[in-house]
């Protein structure tokens, strides 16, 4: 934003008119929705002269094109999700107006482009269309076509040594979730998403409904055999199918060890069932035998198939 007052002449209130009336017509709430800056406080802003009228009227273009470019077929894209300045973008320096014209550019038109397709996946399985673990491996393909044509990593620039199937997989589970968690003993975050991570469909339709709640479960379980989930508490095996799936393939993180890791919960942690930690672990055992051996960017669906069919049956016996 602006360190300094500005005066307004005529123009400059005309233009500033406009850009506000602009994003009421993108559908911008007045007040804000899940944390979204919202009409009212831009023209507070405006006023205070902490932001210019050529700063608005650039973000509302930037809004613009960002709404033009993140398609979700006949699933609304929520424009408040975009008006947002996280804890993580201050740290990077980053508030919306910065955010947007990021968005904005033409290296990220192929990201947004398939945000909204993650998007409109996520709301089909919402509306019954799919299984969520039919969804999630869908995305994985779209992941994986980015990737393999060359399309801007910017978004997952915090890891740069990843290999393609790698970039992929971390993206993947970026866009479904955008969750991390830390390695245990050595605490390192799987996977280190940043400001990035608020950018997943889960949040989106949190937007879209106007409702928070634990992203994770928003997903649901349809898809896996009873093994895979435990107890109905259990909400958020796409979560950990994804993780899992990271873990193992980026950090090279065992099966073996993860499902310890689970067992170690179930013994030490209070409300951790032991058909919880059975359930994860035969996750991260079938995400280790038909998912990761078989997977590649110019090829996902035969991993993804393999993975579908998998957690449909019971898990095998260990």
């Amino acid at each position: 934003m602006s360190d300094s007052a500005e005066t307004l002449d005529a123009s400059d209130v005309d233009g500033s008119a406009d850009a506000i009336e602009r994003l009421r017509a993108l559908g911008l709430s007045e007040s804000s929705l899940l944390g979204s800056t919202g009409v009212a406080q831009h023209q507070r802003r405006l006023r205070d002269g902490a932001v210019s009228p050529q700063m608005l009227d650039e973000y509302a273009t930037s809004l613009e094109r960002i709404t033009a470019r993140a398609i979700a077929g006949e699933q609304s894209f929520p424009i408040d999700f975009w008006d947002v300045c996280s804890p993580e973008m201050r740290r990077a320096h980053y508030d919306e107006y910065r955010m947007a014209r990021t968005f904005a550019l033409p290296e990220l038109a192929s990201y947004l482009a398939l945000l909204g397709r993650a998007f409109a996946r996520f709301a089909a399985m919402k509306s019954g269309a799919e299984t969520s673990v039919a969804a999630a491996l869908a995305i994985l393909e779209d992941t994986s076509a980015y990737i393999r044509a060359g399309h801007s990593t910017r978004t997952i620039r915090a890891l740069p040594w990843l290999d393609q199937p790698q970039q992929a997989l971390v993206l993947w589970q970026q866009i479904i979730t955008g969750s991390t968690r830390r390695l245990p003993l050595v605490g390192l975050e799987v996977i280190p998403h940043g400001m990035w991570g608020r950018f997943n469909v889960a949040t989106v339709w949190q937007y879209a409904r106007g409702r928070g709640g634990e992203r994770a479960a928003l997903w649901g379980v349809s898809g896996f055999h009873s093994d895979y989930v435990g107890p109905a508490s259990n909400n958020n095996q796409i979560e950990h199918m994804a993780i899992s799936a990271v873990t193992q393939r980026v950090f090279h993180v065992p099966a073996l060890a993860l499902s310890a890791v689970e067992y170690a919960q179930w013994k030490l942690q209070r409300g951790v069932e032991e058909s919880e930690a059975r359930a994860d672990s035969a996750l991260n055992y079938t995400v280790a035998r038909d998912l990761l051996p078989y997977y590649s960017v110019n090829n996902p669906r035969r991993a993804a198939e393999r993975l579908i069919q998998a957690l449909s049956q019971p898990a095998p016996k260990r």
